[in-house]
């Protein structure tokens, strides 16, 4: 690895140590170092100073007006925990992140992909997505390896611009200045897989890296949808007026910033 000041969080619940044990093994058998981060459990942490300091506030008037369903506990608390690992990356002064939620299976790659990612400047945030995932891509460019420390000598990473960006936050890396970005807006009201779909709100520019053996997702049930209501209702009102425009607003930025894939730097 280059010199870049990182680190790696996996976020996990206190009530998930099955899950810290699956994800500790796996990564230990990678030969990867990792800080773990305790999860915002909604119902402890609801009057918490963890919750109170937070650098964004939950707007739940907007919440209705701005989002197809009511948020539920577990994706406040998912929302919450990304956005204190976002803020530790400025306490550090760290060059960037890669942020793990416990579900995330590594593959043999994704050493090989935490490397180039300290060779990467000028760059505020890069999605990992899980293997399955269908994926919407504009455009993408490939990245050389100096060396491959995986068993796949042969891989290779693209970098990529989204036509949308896509739906969890199995890993995402997030550089000191996209953590000054997304943390600058002062409030949200959507879960953050879908807050990050409205990428313009945060002026941050979203980026992917792309290749074979990197993530998956672990089959187990999500935490954020046993919590729920199930007796909660879509605003269809909302869909109405909020999918015209996050269409319009997503192709007027992908025009504004067509060019921007080419403004990463690789060492």
């Amino acid at each position: 690895m280059d010199s870049a000041n990182y680190k790696i969080f996996v976020i996990n619940l206190d009530s998930r140590k099955d899950r810290l044990a699956r994800i500790t093994d796996n990564l230990n058998r990678l030969g990867v170092e990792f800080d773990r981060f305790q999860a915002v459990f909604m119902e402890r942490d609801r009057n918490s100073p963890r919750i109170l300091n937070a650098p964004l506030k939950f707007n739940s008037a907007k919440n209705r007006l701005f989002d197809f369903n009511p948020i539920s506990p577990g994706a406040l608390g998912c929302y919450y925990s990304h956005m204190l690992v976002w803020k530790k990356i400025l306490d550090e002064k760290l060059d960037f992140a890669v942020i793990l939620e416990d579900d995330a299976d590594l593959g043999e790659n994704f050493p090989d992909a935490v490397n180039l990612l300290g060779r990467l400047k000028n760059w505020d945030y890069i999605k990992i997505p899980p293997s399955h995932l269908a994926l919407k891509v504009s455009k993408s460019a490939p990245v050389p390896l100096r060396h491959a420390s995986s068993a796949s000598p042969a891989a290779e990473f693209r970098l990529c611009a989204w036509r949308k960006v896509p739906f969890l936050t199995t890993v995402e890396c997030v550089s000191f200045q996209g953590a000054k970005k997304l943390l600058s807006v002062g409030e949200f009201y959507r879960p953050i897989d879908f807050d990050l779909q409205f990428y313009w709100r945060f002026g941050v520019k979203i980026f992917g890296l792309l290749g074979e053996n990197i993530v998956s997702v672990a089959q187990s049930k999500s935490d954020i949808s046993t919590t729920a209501d199930p007796g909660a209702k879509s605003n269809v009102f909302v869909k109405l007026y909020m999918k015209p425009y996050m269409y319009l607003a997503n192709l007027a930025y992908r025009a504004l910033w067509r060019n921007s894939l080419r403004e990463i730097e690789i060492a």
